[in-house]
């Protein structure tokens, strides 16, 4: 044992499947603490393959633990360690580490729920990213979530949408409060709709079409969820109704 490391990797190894002082997962408790003086008399422990190969090396003779469930069928266990010469774990010390476990077992649950999240929104995006037309998610105060390269290609263009400041826009100002408009009822759980853009000299350039995003690809924590902008040149050829977009998200 010549690195905490190193006693960790045996311990996965092998001595945790013979750990005196750890119950087996099926029989933990959640936040019911296990002390070593409970389990096992002090002659068993001495006496055993765990102490004597493995846990003696580390000074261990005090170990207090706890277990959470994290998931269904998944448990985390914390312990601390006194060493033989130290005092037991006092009445204090032992609640501290129950508050203390509580704490890890909802920051762990919620980083699972938002990596659920993330993986399922990137996975979502990625697809958008590869569409031919251009494909913008926003929030319902217009703040861009994700803009394919088909969507700065057309902002880079000049021709009537704008994604600067990190919000989409319209080039002609007396559009844009109704696009505005339109993007927050979408996002805000509405059924969204479509308008003509047109550009600075007044000619229509883009056809948008705004919907609201899936729940599953929207976890707003203000309650709000997000809206898919679709948009195509209105020259274009490809048809460009609702129900690609719906195909596309369902």
């Amino acid at each position: 044992m010549t690195s905490s490391r190193e006693a960790q990797q045996d311990y996965f190894d092998h001595y945790g499947k013979i750990d005196i002082w750890t119950p087996p997962a099926h029989e933990a408790q959640p936040f019911t603490l296990m002390r070593s003086q409970e389990r096992v008399s002090d002659d068993a422990v001495l006496n055993s393959e765990f102490y004597q190969d493995y846990a003696r090396h580390l000074d261990m003779w005090h170990p207090m633990g706890v277990n959470c469930m994290l998931a269904p069928g998944q448990v985390l266990t914390a312990g601390v360690n006194r060493n033989r010469s130290g005092r037991v774990f006092s009445d204090e010390e032992e609640a501290q580490l129950v508050e203390l476990m509580r704490h890890i077992q909802r920051a762990l649950q919620m980083r699972r729920r938002f990596q659920g999240v993330e993986v399922r929104a990137q996975a979502g995006f990625a697809a958008l990213d590869a569409l031919a037309f251009a494909a913008v998610v926003v929030d319902a105060g217009g703040c861009v979530a994700f803009a394919n390269a088909k969507a700065e290609e057309l902002d880079r263009s000049g021709a009537g949408l704008t994604l600067g400041g990190g919000r989409i826009g319209c080039a002609v100002p007396r559009q844009a409060r109704d696009f505005a408009d339109l993007i927050r009822t979408a996002a805000s759980g509405g059924v969204g709709g479509a308008m003509r853009i047109t550009d600075r000299s007044g000619e229509t350039a883009l056809l948008a079409l705004v919907a609201p995003m899936p729940s599953r690809l929207s976890d707003s924590q203000n309650g709000d969820g997000l809206a898919l902008v679709a948009l195509r040149r209105e020259r274009d050829n490809p048809a460009f109704a609702e129900t690609i977009v719906s195909q596309l998200l369902d």
